[in-house]
């Protein structure tokens, strides 16, 4: 296990912008509120991608990002984690569930979301913790513990980056336990040795 960032979203009143709660946060396009009241994160712009990575520390190339979608919410935008993020723009690869459209892995550029890898049928039933790794040029999701259907996707666009989360748009959904950091990766094995919270 490499984790470098754990955050449980946690702060005295009044609610902060993620930025004010926490300098390291990166934002691109959008933004996000920390709720003093609930202790979770939440999405807060309308029509752009909400997208934050942590910068704090020395990601490798090879990464994975976890979080919490709340149960306080409702998913009614795709929401998930991320890695390889860009903290000049947002671009990176995203793990993202939906309460009624499934899931996806995508891949942002700019403001255009290109899916590499979905699955209808895997919808959110909050609260879910979704995780995302890269390695090398494969990008692996997992869905509460288990291998997303998904399965593997190879995509050689983002090849560095921070680890963080982002939605499509604005919506009520929360995060919550964030973790992040560097994969440790033992020979044969997809999956780093991080054992799940």
């Amino acid at each position: 296990m490499a984790a470098l960032h754990t955050d449980s979203f946690t702060t005295g009143s009044p609610d902060k912008v993620l930025a004010t709660y926490d300098s390291d946060y990166v934002e691109s396009d959008g933004g996000h509120t920390v709720y003093e009241a609930l202790d979770n994160c939440r999405p807060t712009t309308g029509g752009v991608p909400n997208t934050a990575c942590w910068t704090g520390a020395t990601f490798n190339d090879d990464q994975y990002s976890q979080i919490v979608l709340d149960a306080t919410g409702d998913l009614d935008r795709f929401h998930g984690c991320g890695v390889r993020i860009s903290s000049a723009d947002g671009h990176g690869y995203y793990y993202q569930l939906h309460e009624t459209s499934g899931a996806r892995i995508v891949r942002l550029n700019g403001t255009t979301w290109t899916v590499i890898g979905s699955d209808a049928d895997e919808d959110s039933t909050v609260p879910d913790t979704v995780y995302l790794q890269a390695v090398g040029t494969t990008v692996s999701a997992k869905l509460n513990g288990s291998a997303s259907a998904i399965g593997d996707q190879t995509d050689s666009t983002h090849t560095a980056g921070d680890g963080g989360f982002g939605s499509d748009s604005w919506a009520f959904s929360r995060y919550d336990d964030f973790d992040t950091g560097n994969t440790a990766v033992a020979t044969g094995n997809p999956w780093h040795t991080y054992a799940q919270q």
